[in-house]
């Protein structure tokens, strides 16, 4: 595996385009793709963060934007540009917690994505926005939907393991921190169905995402604040409720001269 790629990509290599084409569809609806595109002219330079938005990447390349799709998952992008096809776009398979390559820089208007910092832990969180930061030109949006709180999915392995008393292998309640791989079978018992997907797939798809910070509307606000990146840095523009994910917050946030 390149040394380059977050380990967690592992997850999305196993699931591939049955993450859009096995009954499931994890991404934004079409009146929450309204949101994501609006306001935003033809032939602007957009990067869509995540190639399993596949139905914002598809309405974006409709709406005649310039694209370019960064995904950490080498098997997501390729299957990404097959289920594009005839159109196409770019794709970048890189780790957006690391280092983005110089040609990339300053590059692009806006960055669209979907939940992209909830797959993370608070380090590699903060290390995606210096690097969004680093992508975006002067005065450019980052746009990306946010889930606050505890996921509806979290309640019950929380539960459990409160009944059993193995609550603190997977769960820091101070940090909020959850991580499913060490959640044992309570993980293969409690796991909730995702279209036709099969549950061996799931369970070994949520063990490979490793751990994720639960989020609250300080923490956004904390790492945004301590980032900045030579003269510039990102301030929170906007924050409002999708129209048909309403658990999740579409936060806009633009470039700022310090």
């Amino acid at each position: 595996m390149n040394s380059l790629i977050n380990g967690k990509a592992l997850a999305w290599d196993i699931m591939g385009s049955k993450y859009w084409d096995s009954g499931y569809n994890g991404g934004p609806s079409p009146r929450d793709i309204q949101k994501y595109l609006d306001k935003i002219d033809k032939n602007k330079r957009v990067a869509v963060i995540g190639a399993s938005t596949v139905n914002l990447i598809k309405a974006a390349l409709e709406s005649d934007l310039n694209i370019t799709v960064i995904d950490f998952s080498e098997k997501m992008c390729n299957c990404l540009a097959k289920e594009l096809l005839p159109q196409k776009c770019n794709i970048v398979h890189h780790d957006i917690t690391k280092p983005v390559p110089e040609f990339l820089h300053n590059k692009f208007d806006y960055i669209l994505a979907d939940r992209l910092i909830n797959r993370f832990t608070e380090i590699e969180i903060r290390k995606a926005f210096k690097e969004v930061l680093q992508l975006l030109n002067d005065n450019g949006i980052f746009r990306t939907s946010i889930r606050l709180g505890l996921y509806k999915r979290d309640m019950p392995f929380i539960s459990e393991g409160k009944k059993r008393g193995t609550l603190h292998n997977f769960f820091d309640e101070e940090t909020w921190i959850i991580d499913y791989s060490k959640c044992d079978d309570i993980l293969d018992e409690f796991i909730s169905p995702h279209g036709e997907i099969s549950k061996d797939t799931l369970v070994e798809f949520y063990r490979l995402r490793g751990p994720e910070k639960r989020l609250r509307a300080s923490d956004i606000e904390n790492y945004v604040n301590s980032i900045a990146l030579q003269d510039k840095c990102l301030k929170i523009l906007s924050t409002e409720t999708l129209p048909d994910v309403t658990d999740d917050l579409l936060y806009s946030f633009q470039v700022k001269n310090l």
